[in-house]
């Protein structure tokens, strides 16, 4: 994951499982490389996801907008799948249920 956990600068990260990443011999990721400045940058935008509840709000959202979401699904044909996770979600729009 890349774009914005640099808050502009050039930085990315990797999520696994640990025994993924124990896994892992040698892995670079040089089209982000790290230096001390975007690291800094990188450190203080999760800092302000933490410190602004960021994630739970991200959560609660995404609920609200699942459930409107749903409602809509119900009343109009056009909308088949509805689902995702947080602010993640996917609408699937459809000619014939």
């Amino acid at each position: 994951m890349a774009k914005t956990i640099g808050n502009g600068l050039p930085l990315a990260a990797l999520a696994c499982s640990k025994e993924i990443a124990d896994s892992l011999d040698k892995i670079t990721f040089s089209t982000y490389s790290a230096n001390p400045l975007a690291i800094a940058a990188g450190r203080e935008s999760l800092k302000v996801i933490d410190d602004e509840g960021m994630q739970e709000n991200s959560k609660l959202r995404g609920q609200q907008l699942l459930k409107g979401l749903s409602e809509l699904q119900s009343r109009y044909e056009q909308i088949g799948n509805v689902r995702g996770t947080g602010l993640m979600i996917g609408v699937e729009l459809v000619r014939d249920k």
